[in-house]
């Protein structure tokens, strides 16, 4: 099946878009899709189906038909990720952020990066539709840039960037609204997603839309008619006496909690939060920030490590 699976995409000729970072990379991957189903037939990955036998599974999935293959690409160690993109050869790599998800396996955020960074690497040429996005947020994934020869997009908060946000406030389900900007031109963007963080994560989908050519209102428009199509990320249910939110494993999940204010203005109803296995414990590994949670009636942390269950 594996031999397979890497003769389809060449056969089919979908250009490839891979997606890897410790955190964001399903709920990223997930929108991409969104985007530049816009434009042409679109396969994705299925959930966070990240490894070796996911991709091949999506592989399998294109036909003739099929313009854009989207993947996300996990890694546990050095060279996952150039043996990922052996069975489906990327034309456009996004890597997403480096932070202390998988620091335990890894062996530190420098580590993450060698090993994220492998993606861009492989990309082919620019002639041949090579293209690097990258988050101009995060000193580590920008520095990626040094690492390959293809265009870049780059995509942040910060107006230096090709891909960036303006003007980014938060509905009262806790959804973004912002300006988006890239060089073809700005369109406003209603999130349907939940939380703060998924604006880098429509950032890095617009990037990789305006790379594929797409019209900025375009983008925008898919971006606001995108759906969380993978279940268990930031997801919000309303109840009579408030929201009851249900948190993924990510401590930016956390610092989303401030933003979220219920329809009964006593913010989140209650709040079950497990710590997030994926962080690892790493003993050089440093501590995440400092959060703040304002008006929650409740809220859980389930620990692991010393302080609980064992980690994996």
């Amino acid at each position: 099946m594996g031999d397979f699976a890497r003769v389809v995409p060449a056969e089919h000729a979908p250009t490839v878009i891979s997606v890897t970072g410790p955190s964001g990379k399903t709920s990223t991957k997930d929108l991409i899709a969104q985007v530049v189903e816009q434009v042409g037939p679109t396969v994705a990955t299925v959930g966070s189906f990240n490894n070796e036998i996911g991709l091949r599974l999506a592989g399998l999935e294109t036909t003739t038909d099929t313009r854009h293959l989207v993947v996300e690409m996990g890694a546990r160690g050095q060279g996952h990720i150039t043996y990922l993109t052996r069975i489906t050869p990327p034309q456009v790599g996004v890597v997403l952020n480096v932070d202390t998800a998988h620091a335990g396996e890894f062996g530190g955020p420098d580590m993450t990066a060698r090993a994220k960074g492998e993606l861009v690497e492989v990309l082919p040429t620019e002639a041949e539709g090579g293209v690097a996005v990258l988050n101009a947020d995060d000193h580590r994934v920008f520095a990626m840039a040094t690492r390959t020869s293809v265009r870049v997009v780059a995509f942040g908060l910060s107006e230096d960037a090709d891909v960036y946000a303006t003007d980014v406030t938060l509905d009262t389900l806790g959804r973004a609204l912002f300006i988006l900007h890239t060089p073809e031109g700005n369109a406003p963007v209603h999130l349907r997603v939940v939380g703060r963080p998924q604006v880098s994560n429509a950032l890095a989908a617009a990037a990789v839309g305006f790379a594929v050519v797409m019209k900025t209102a375009e983008t925008a428009q898919a971006l606001s008619e995108a759906d969380a199509v993978t279940g268990g990320r930031l997801q919000v249910t309303t109840r009579p006496d408030g929201v009851r939110w249900p948190l993924h494993h990510d401590l930016g999940a956390l610092a989303c909690l401030g933003d979220l204010r219920s329809r009964r203005g006593r913010g989140v109803g209650d709040t079950c939060l497990a710590q997030p296995l994926a962080l690892g414990c790493h003993p050089h590994q440093h501590a995440p920030p400092p959060v703040q949670v304002h008006s929650h009636d409740l809220l859980t942390v389930i620990p692991c490590g010393p302080q609980g269950p064992p980690c994996p």
